[in-house]
């Protein structure tokens, strides 16, 4: 997310063919000792996990073409677990901490049986499911537990370099013309500089990258693998829409739960028969949830994670609160295994046994 901001704060300054110079890092890098899962991929990460994936494409009503990449279970009969990614991140975020700290190689040793699905999103994975779940019956119908890590809903306290985001919104015609209409896709040889050159656990420049990380997530990043720390890096900020940022951007600056701003009172009439976006009424959702929640994490503050409490107390299962935790802490962090992936799966496996869990905050 950092290099998203920084890429945004210069485009307007660097020619374009400028980052051509970045285009020589991914030969340059390999010429130095670099942990080869910094290029790697999805299904490539999977496999050297020693599973096997599927790669599924989905194109959107609105033209997006995503892909959708399942781990293939080892055994038959297990249940559907959808995990949602956040804001210009991708579903490398859920692999990256090897067979025996990432959730989905965990969830394919642990849980068995089959119902209905589970929903785990982490930052705006699960801001999709508070709208998605609460708008659409039929949606939240499939659902039998949602677990959100680093809940996002109402952003009124989020702090550091992603709240600089709600000062865009009205330069919005300049963000189009700057990021494109559609895609916005941050060079990835930019990321692999990051990893390969400034980031490496014995480079003198590390301390920049935790300061930077840490003015995105939170301070604190002493929960990381810092061996590792190239891998988070390369894989950091992946595409997103440009309509995605600015929609980020109009949270942070009216502090709602709404749909799109397209701008003027005509554009929103046309596409929502009202002149200001529609709120979400995330008091209508009924899906069974896990809040997991940090004291320490930058995006979902305390105070926004209380108020979400209060506004959707009865479909509450557990709230789980960690002091330390930052942003990502909830997928990287050395000790998430323990404190946050075991008790989520013990809480999967209640319910796919269909015991009544009494709710309760940890």
């Amino acid at each position: 997310m950092y290099r998203l901001l920084c890429f945004l704060s210069v485009l307007c300054f660097v020619d374009v063919q400028g980052w051509g110079s970045f285009k020589k890092v991914s030969s340059q890098s390999r010429s130095r000792h670099v942990d080869p899962e910094c290029y790697m991929d999805s299904p490539q990460l999977i496999a050297d996990n020693g599973f096997v994936s599927e790669t599924h494409l989905v194109t959107t009503k609105d033209g997006y073409i995503l892909q959708i990449f399942r781990v293939k279970p080892n055994t038959d009969n297990r249940p559907v677990v959808f995990l949602q990614h956040g804001l210009t991140s991708s579903s490398d975020i859920f692999l990256l901490n090897r067979r025996y700290g990432s959730l989905p190689f965990i969830l394919n040793e642990q849980v068995t049986g089959r119902k209905k699905v589970f929903y785990v999103g982490h930052s705006q994975g699960t801001e999709m499911g508070f709208m998605g779940f609460s708008s659409n019956p039929d949606l939240a119908s499939k659902i039998s537990l949602f677990t959100a890590l680093a809940p996002i809903a109402r952003i009124s306290y989020a702090k550091g370099l992603i709240a600089a985001l709600k000062d865009l919104v009205d330069l919005e015609g300049v963000l189009y013309w700057l990021l494109g209409n559609r895609q916005f896709d941050p060079p990835s040889a930019v990321a692999l500089y990051f990893a390969t050159k400034i980031c490496p656990e014995d480079a003198i420049t590390m301390g920049l990258c935790e300061t930077l990380d840490s003015l995105v997530s939170g301070f604190d990043i002493s929960n990381y693998n810092k061996t590792r720390y190239p891998i988070y890096q390369a894989h950091g900020d992946q595409s997103t829409s440009t309509k995605d940022i600015i929609h980020w951007a109009q949270l942070l600056r009216y502090k709602r739960v709404q749909k799109f701003d397209y701008g003027s009172e005509k554009a929103n009439m046309d596409r929502y028969n009202q002149t200001t976006p529609p709120l979400y009424n995330i008091t209508n959702m009924r899906v069974p949830t896990v809040l997991v929640a940090g004291g320490n994490d930058w995006l979902g503050d305390t105070r926004d994670v209380m108020w979400l409490i209060k506004t959707i107390y009865p479909s509450i299962v557990k709230v789980m609160f960690i002091d330390k935790y930052n942003h990502d802490d909830y997928l990287l962090g050395m000790d998430a295994p323990e404190r946050v992936f075991k008790p989520v799966l013990e809480i999967m496996d209640r319910f796919l046994k269909g015991e009544r869990i009494t709710q309760t905050l940890i």
